[in-house]
């Protein structure tokens, strides 16, 4: 949302793909369901919610704008082959389970995803145990 809402205000004609990935077959059928409980109006500003979702009875749907935007796959980040020619990779909680020759393996990965001059993020407590 954050990514069309960005796209919008400088007016320019960009395709945004994500590839939302993790291990786990049920995480991934909950988050392509893309439904939230009604709660999330109090964390998520009524502009966003009014052009992004769709409210039906206690949920919030994501709307199909932002969902063609999505692909969910699963992707075992240790032994599948990296993503490539990415402009921004985001791994935020799963180098923090790994031992550090697998954890290795996977940074090596993720930099090779990330085209030169983009973004690799890692998780803050990812960067203070490799700073360590």
């Amino acid at each position: 949302m954050l990514f069309k809402e960005e796209i919008f205000k400088q007016k320019r004609m960009l395709k945004l793909k994500i590839f939302a990935t993790d291990l786990n077959p049920k995480i991934l059928d909950i988050a392509s369901a893309a439904s939230y409980p009604d709660t999330i109006s109090k964390q998520i500003p009524q502009a966003l919610l009014t052009r992004y979702f769709t409210k039906t009875e206690s949920k919030f749907t994501v709307n199909s704008d932002i969902r063609q935007c999505i692909v969910f796959a699963k992707h075992n980040l240790l032994l599948d082959p990296p993503f490539t020619k990415m402009d921004l990779v985001s791994c935020r909680n799963t180098l923090i389970y790994f031992k550090s020759k697998p954890q290795a393996n996977a940074i090596q990965k993720l930099q090779y995803a990330v085209k030169e001059q983009c973004v690799l993020l890692l998780h803050c407590r990812m960067i203070m145990r490799l700073m360590n």
